[in-house]
C-alpha cells in the first residue's frame, strides 16, 4: 500500500474507490476485525447501539456498512433485536464524551 505509515480507514476507502486491486481485501479484513470487537462487546454486555469514532469513522458510510455486514454474520439473530452502528466524530472527543456520560449517569443514577 502507498505510504502505509500514514494509512487510515479514510485513505483505505479512497484506495478502494480509486480501483486499487489490493485495497478491497484489506478494507474487508479491517472491517471484520472491528466487527469481531463489536460482536464480543455485544455478546458480553448486550448493547444495541455502537458509535464508531476515531480512525474507523474516517472510512465513512462505506466502512460502517462493511462493519455492520460482518456484525450481522457474527451476532446471532434474535426477534425484535437490532444492532445499530452509527458514525461519530473521527477525533478522540467522542470517547471522552461517552466516558463522561457514563460517569454522570452513574452518579445521577440514570440509565442511558
Amino acid at each position: 500500500m502507498p505510504r502505509p505509515e500514514k494509512m487510515n480507514s479514510g485513505s483505505l476507502m479512497h484506495l478502494v474507490d480509486s480501483g486499487d486491486a489490493r485495497a478491497p481485501e484489506l478494507a474487508d479484513r479491517y472491517a471484520h476485525n472491528i466487527a469481531v470487537g463489536i460482536a464480543n462487546v455485544q455478546q458480553t454486555i448486550a448493547p444495541t447501539h455502537f458509535i464508531l469514532h476515531g480512525d474507523v469513522a474516517l472510512g465513512g458510510s462505506p466502512m460502517a456498512d462493511a462493519i455492520a455486514a460482518h456484525v450481522r454474520r457474527l451476532v446471532p439473530v434474535r426477534p425484535g433485536f437490532t444492532i445499530q452502528i452509527s458514525i461519530g466524530e473521527p477525533g478522540d472527543g467522542a470517547a471522552l464524551l461517552g466516558a463522561a456520560g457514563l460517569v454522570l449517569s452513574d452518579l445521577m443514577q440514570l440509565s442511558i
